[in-house]
């Protein structure tokens, strides 16, 4: 099963006062988040589920990839926030797969999603992975079993790549 992990699009600089969850994407995030949506859409990127952080900036990314046609409205997965639970979004996937779900894609926050990606992928967080501002990883998941330490990586692309 596929599992596709984007990073927010470039965000406004925090403001005295402003909650870190209701910063926007700038006009040049905007504008790359949505050429890289419509490059994935191109190569043929389809998914039954886009999860969200609740937070402004990843949660407008994830409608910029439903609008691109990547797939339906995004559902906002408390998880996904900084310093989210990973272990809330296991087992979440895990009942998702086995009722017969397919393809989905997380939006979030770096240094979060490399660190999903990490457990997934080796089984412990390395703090290797960095993914950039509407940079998207590619994850083939188990059919069966725990995910963790079980993934495969397939692409770690930062925006650039997808968006020229």
């Amino acid at each position: 099963m596929k599992l596709y992990v984007i990073r927010h699009g470039i965000a406004q600089e925090p403001e005295p006062g402003q909650p870190d969850s209701q910063r926007v994407l700038t006009k040049e995030g905007y504008k790359k988040t949505r050429a890289v949506a419509q490059r994935l859409a191109a190569l043929g990127v389809q998914v039954e589920a886009i999860l969200t952080s609740p937070y402004l900036r990843a949660s407008q990314t994830a409608v910029i990839c439903h609008e691109a046609g990547l797939g339906p409205m995004p559902v906002v997965h408390e998880a996904l926030q900084p310093g989210g639970d990973w272990q809330q979004w296991v087992t979440w996937w895990q009942e998702w797969r086995d009722q017969g779900g397919g393809a989905v894609a997380l939006v979030g926050h770096q240094p979060d999603l490399g660190h999903w990606v990490e457990r997934l992928v080796w089984g412990e967080v390395r703090d290797k992975l960095v993914l950039k501002k509407a940079g998207v990883a590619l994850l083939e998941l188990p059919e069966q079993g725990s995910p963790v330490g079980s993934a495969q990586l397939l692409w770690l692309l930062p925006p650039k790549v997808l968006a020229d």
